[in-house]
């Protein structure tokens, strides 16, 4: 147990050493106030350089903003330039439909109007304004006072066409862009370049500053290589009204945020030509109380270089300068720094006067401590013994960042021997950056802060620094707790990579379901409608907040349609049906060939909300949740009415005479084809009557191609008469024609019908103020006597009428003729002709 006495030599000491306050007391005083003027000078440069740096940052962030804000508004120009290069003619509709669908006005601060000028020779002047007043298409009572203006003759006029939005902008519908000089330099800039060009500065006819940008239109489908080859082109331009003041508002800080100011010039041409005048200051400058510009007032003097910062930006064409400038200030006389030098020299005379007075106590302190000693190295032990047992590292340091001990968990995490790391700086631990960062926590409040450190051998990682103060025989020290956060990190940083993509893939399908050119239509498991996109309002003529929530999908479907829709849905809900009777089979034909597929895709007609009925292709994918069962439905739909109508087209084309609409050689070839299958399985009698006209000839070449078409139509007619519904008459091409009789109960009806058609065509026809009589030569070929497949009945069904023919020009030449055939067997030179069974 230590004594608490005090030793004679110690005690001897004690008046000598109770001198060296008094004399560290006048050195505190010298040092501290030479360390307030440092913190005052430094504090001042700190504080330039942070100025310094943050107005730095404004200039950039100004000249960035607004090159992106303007950029914002000629990527909107580019895509109406877009929207005439996707079609041949932009009507006034879809300008104004496109117009309000990108929403201009909200999206788009600072674009006045977007307008399209078409160019208009002298000649076309009249009817185009003629064209223009009986538009109704926007405006129901069309544009009755339109007219091109200002008046005068021109070589040509780009008259301003459509004009989004009209209201505030009437002055300028009808203007000619090229009555102005100067209007009409930036539209032939724009014109031969193929590039958006915009103007000088200039007070527009809505009468605000602004500039005009201008983007060339030329007719779709021809080369734009060469500069005569745009030119020749060139029918239009788009033009983007932009006001300076509305298109700036919002991209400068407000003065209560930054003293800064902003002047913008125009710099002229790129190519060189001549400057503008500045933009008007009360537009674009921001200032604090002492009014906008006044940095740059005529009885001001000019801003220090210092403060002022100048850029250039590439705006269409055009170079404009952008000066960023602020006030005076002398960071001297800032508060900071004159409260520390004040506070510095207030502490350091009261420091002094405190280590003087410590001077009277220091013996009686010295004796204390060597009685305490004792008990200081058991408490010593009994700490160090702690100190090293802590998971967490444990760092004692002075305030000049020399490492005073550390514990062994210290030793490991820095990688560090206990020889190399005591006694040594701080800087050996942490990075530069770092490790001043550390002195700006002291004197510590032992809140956690979060840095770089460096190991051993050189590698940098992360920890969880934690500083307190303590004091140590009179001396202020600092204990730092470390916490490697290596692994902790690594795991953050994996699961904020997997956050960031989920929420990319989130916005990507947000992305992809608003913009598809498809209907999008999502269902949950009973067909409740859960979103539309924009695609499905239109196609479907609702609005997306009437139906969420309230109708199903099958609502826009007639009985029929939703029967179909209710099979597709319960496809996907059951993809491994049970067996099911013969009628329920037959009632989910239409959908078991589509099981296995994860879509079904069928053709469907939409109910329109507003009244209409268009046809679509319908295609189903069944959405699952995590555990596979079905969730909900997409819906991808697209309108095919279009497609439909030229199909049909297409098939009248390919399958019917386009004379007569009868049927031709092909689709007579494919029913016969199929008449023969079904007759063939059921046993039944079929005959193919072949008709040749016996006087047409002669009416054509007499009378014209014109009387001899009506005579083949008035012979369709009458033979269409004549038949049932369930027979076939086609057109072979000429004068010949093929009756299909597929329904026959015996074999000898077919020459029944044979008479009828024959009597039919007998009869005198009327054409005009002619009348005019034909006759035909019909043969029969029946199935299966005459052949078993469709060239063998017609070629027997032709040589057959042959024979007729042959013989009513020798013995009845007015009188037709009919024959029936035997099998027919092509010789080698020619089809068989076979003699006439029945004159």
């Amino acid at each position: 147990m230590a004594s608490l006495s005090t030793p004679p030599a110690t005690a001897a000491a004690a008046p000598a050493n109770s001198r060296w306050p008094l004399a560290l007391a006048a050195l505190l005083l010298v040092l501290g106030s030479s360390a307030s003027l440092w913190a005052w000078r430094s504090s001042a440069d700190y504080l330039a350089r942070q100025a310094d740096a943050e107005f730095e940052r404004f200039s950039e962030l100004s000249v960035n903003n607004i090159g992106q804000r303007v950029q914002h508004q000629l990527d909107l120009l580019s895509g109406f330039q877009a929207l005439f290069r996707a079609s041949s003619s932009v009507s006034r509709e879809e300008f104004h439909r496109y117009y309000n669908d990108l929403r201009v006005q909200v999206r788009f601060p600072g674009l006045l109007a977007v307008q399209y000028a078409e160019r208009v020779e002298p000649a076309q002047r009249a009817a185009f304004e003629a064209a223009v007043r009986a538009d109704r298409s926007v405006e129901a009572a069309g544009y009755p006072d339109f007219q091109i203006h200002p008046p005068g003759e021109r070589e040509d006029y780009l008259v301003v066409t459509y004009n989004e939005p009209m209201r505030g902008n009437e002055t300028a519908f009808g203007h000619d862009n090229t009555a102005d000089p100067g209007r009409r330099e930036a539209v032939e800039r724009a014109r031969d370049s193929g590039q958006a060009q915009a103007g000088p500065p200039m007070r527009l006819m809505q009468q605000r500053a602004g500039m005009l940008v201008r983007l060339p239109i030329y007719r779709r489908g021809l080369a734009l290589d060469s500069l005569q080859q745009r030119r020749s082109a060139y029918i239009g331009q788009l033009t983007g009204v932009l006001l300076l003041e509305d298109l700036l508002r919002d991209t400068l800080p407000s003065h209560a945020e930054a003293p800064y100011q902003v002047r913008i010039t125009d710099g002229g041409l790129l190519d060189g030509q001549p400057a503008g005048p500045p933009l008007p200051q009360a537009l674009v400058a921001r200032s604090r109380a002492d009014g906008p510009g006044a940095l740059w007032a005529d009885n001001a003097a000019p801003p220090a270089p210092q403060d002022q910062r100048q850029h250039t930006l590439a705006m269409a064409g055009r170079a404009w300068t952008i000066e960023v400038a602020r006030p005076p200030v002398d960071h001297a006389t800032a508060p900071i720094p004159l409260l520390l030098l004040g506070g510095g020299l207030s502490i350091s005379l009261l420091g002094a006067l405190l280590m003087a007075r410590q001077s009277l106590l220091r013996q009686r302190a010295q004796r204390l401590a060597l009685v305490m000693s004792a008990q200081a190295r058991a408490n010593a032990d009994r700490l160090d013994a702690v100190f090293n047992s802590t998971v967490d590292g444990i760092l004692t340091i002075d305030r000049h960042g020399t490492v005073l001990s550390a514990n062994r968990a210290a030793l490991a995490i820095f990688g560090h021997p206990a020889g190399r790391l005591v006694g040594h700086s701080l800087s050996r631990l942490m990075p530069l950056g770092a490790a001043a960062q550390l002195g700006q926590w002291l004197p510590g409040d032992g809140r956690s802060h979060s840095l770089q450190a460096r190991r051993a051998d050189g590698t940098l990682f992360p920890v969880e620094l934690g500083v307190s103060q303590m004091e140590v025989d009179g001396q202020r020290q600092y204990v730092g707790v470390v916490r490697d956060l290596s692994e902790a990190q690594a795991a953050q940083a994996r699961m904020a990579a997997a956050d960031q993509a989920l929420r990319a893939a989130n916005e990507l399908r947000e992305a992809v379901f608003e913009h598809a050119a498809f209907a999008l239509v999502v269902t949950d498991a009973q067909g409740l409608i859960q979103a539309l996109n924009p695609a499905a309002e239109r196609l479907m003529g609702c609005r997306a907040a009437d139906e969420v929530g309230r109708n199903t999908l099958g609502s826009f479907h007639d009985r029929q349609d939703g029967q179909v829709l209710q099979r597709m849905l319960q496809a996907h809900q059951n993809p491994h049906p049970a067996k099911v009777s013969t009628a329920q089979a037959q009632a989910q034909a239409d959908t078991a060939a589509a099981l296995p597929a994860r879509s079904i895709e069928r053709t469907l007609h939409i109910n329109r909300r507003d009244g209409g009925r268009v046809q679509t292709s319908l295609t189903v994918s069944a959405l699952h949740d995590s555990a596979g069962a079905v969730s909900g439905f997409l819906g991808i739909a697209y309108d095919i009415t279009e497609r439909q109508r030229l199909a049909d087209q297409l098939s009248q084309l390919a399958y019917h005479d386009s004379l007569t609409g009868l049927p031709n050689r092909i689709r007579l070839e494919d029913d016969l084809r199929r008449a023969i299958a079904q007759a063939g399985r059921r046993h039944e009698p079929l005959a193919l009557l072949f008709i040749d006209l016996d006087r047409f000839k002669p009416i054509n070449d007499q009378h014209g191609h014109a009387v001899g078409d009506q005579v083949l139509c008035e012979v369709a007619r009458r033979l269409q008469t004549a038949l049932r519904s369930a027979d076939l008459v086609a057109r072979l091409g000429g004068d010949e024609f093929v009756v299909l009789l597929s329904s026959l109960a015996h074999h000898d009806d077919s020459l029944v019908v044979a008479d009828k058609l024959m009597l039919a065509l007998a009869e005198p026809m009327h054409i005009g103020s002619l009348t005019l009589q034909v006759g035909a030569s019909m043969g029969v070929a029946r199935y299966p006597e005459a052949g078993g497949t469709a060239a063998e009945l017609l070629r027997s069904a032709d040589a057959a009428m042959y024979q007729v023919k042959q013989a009513g020009r020798s013995t009845q030449p007015l009188l037709p003729l009919l024959a029936t055939a035997a099998p027919a067997r092509a010789p080698a030179d020619g089809p068989a002709r076979h003699p006439p069974l029945r004159p």
